[in-house]
């Protein structure tokens, strides 16, 4: 069963490509890890790192609020569910009923 996935259909596993080339992809985490403390891979300014560098770092940004948001939509979907949002009412007790054969 194909994995519909950013606009194409995917026959593979999606993480085919990060088991095959794993030390590429943690270098690639690595650099966003740096970049989030303000630290940038190799010597000098942006002009001076990689010319993928900044592509790959929109990426990892747009995965990243991608990933956050789908988390707060799920917890906030367990909380509503947790409230219960408006409660049923309860049901009335039934009343009683005489019994039989004793008079009154």
């Amino acid at each position: 069963m194909p994995l519909h996935l950013d606009g194409e259909d995917l026959k593979r596993c999606p993480l085919r490509p990060m088991l095959d080339d794993p030390a590429w992809y943690s270098e690639v985490f690595l650099a966003h890890r740096w970049r989030e403390k303000g630290q940038l891979p190799e010597p000098g300014t942006w002009k001076d790192q990689p010319a993928k560098l900044p592509g790959l770092m929109s990426v990892m940004d747009e995965a990243i609020a991608d990933g956050q948001t789908a988390h707060h939509e799920r917890q906030a979907k367990r909380q509503k569910g947790a409230s219960g949002g408006p409660r049923p009412r309860p049901r009335p007790k039934p009343k009683p009923k005489p019994a039989k054969g004793k008079a009154r």
